[in-house]
């Protein structure tokens, strides 16, 4: 479970390993996406949407990618408090048919600093 707290930034460490724990090399990636919705049905509403760009992939060759989410990703006025599912999504070009996607619960609690 990815927890953070309202209107505090986040920077949100992804560990890329294959099923024998091995670090994937995701310095190839075509795309690096991460969402936050209310769950698998809501299509309407996405909360926070990240991009190629917005990832620090400094270390991806060794399967570390990071995601900055900003103030404004997280302020109360985006993002009320709860339980959200997010997806971190990698694709691939170089080979066919390898995508790496993970979903992880994403709670958003109250900052006692904020508001």
């Amino acid at each position: 479970m990815i927890t953070v707290k309202n209107g505090e930034a986040k920077v949100i460490p992804f560990q890329v390993n294959d099923t024998s724990g091995n670090a994937v090399d995701v310095s190839g990636a075509a795309s690096i996406d991460f969402v936050v919705r209310d769950g698998y049905d809501d299509t309407d509403t996405t909360y926070i949407t990240k991009v190629t760009a917005d990832f620090d992939v400094t270390d991806a060759a060794t399967g570390l990618i990071l995601c900055t989410l900003e103030t404004t990703d997280l302020a109360f006025s985006a993002i009320a408090e709860g339980v959200y599912l997010s997806e971190l999504k990698i694709v691939f070009t170089a080979v066919t048919d390898v995508d790496i996607s993970s979903n992880v619960s994403f709670k958003v609690d109250r900052s006692l600093f904020s508001r």
